[in-house]
């Protein structure tokens, strides 16, 4: 990776977003906001997960920020983020009837979501005339996606803009692998 541009962010807002199980790729920026916490404005640090319980040492790390920013405990919340489980939970999958295997992809068209890896695959099993890949979503990626499946006669992939959150469920139900970010 490349190293972050502490310095051309002196005197400014700093906002450090990280997810998954830990702050790893982030701790040597965060101690050196923490070390030189008056050179920036303010600084925010937004960690997430899928659910709280994903998330470990939850005590441990706002003991860690506390401590290193000087920060009350008061000033630390956590902040559940994830998908609606009023509209996201397991339930009967459709048969849509048409006997195809369906790989489904709904997300947004960003580089970390690995959708060029995807429509590779979907190129290495575009001659299996029963496996469909469908994109939904969009995103600053998604043209490069459609012109790689174009270019590549990928007849097995098909795009299509967001659905409605009441959609999208049971499209997810009815696929036979989901793939996301």
């Amino acid at each position: 990776g490349r190293p972050w541009p502490v310095a051309e962010l002196a005197g400014r807002h700093v906002v450090v977003v990280g997810g998954g199980l830990g702050l790893a790729s982030q701790r040597a920026a965060i101690y050196e906001f923490a070390r030189h916490r008056d050179r920036y404005r303010s600084v925010t640090i937004l960690h997430g997960a899928k659910t709280p319980a994903d998330l470990f040492y939850t005590t441990e790390y706002a003991a860690w920020i506390t401590r290193e920013f000087g920060l009350p405990s008061s000033r630390i919340r956590l902040v559940p983020t994830g998908a609606d489980s009023t509209l996201f939970y397991p339930r009967p999958a459709p048969d849509p009837g048409d006997g195809f295997f369906r790989v489904v992809y709904a997300g947004t068209f960003i580089p970390n979501h690995g959708v060029p890896a995807m429509i590779r695959a979907a190129g290495k099993l575009k001659d299996d005339p029963a496996i469909r890949f469908v994109f939904i979503g969009e995103g600053p990626d998604r043209a490069d996606a459609e012109s790689f499946a174009q270019a590549n006669g990928l007849r097995n992939v098909s795009f299509e803009n967001w659905l409605p959150g009441n959609e999208l469920p049971a499209r997810l139900a009815a696929a036979d692998i989901c793939l996301g970010a």
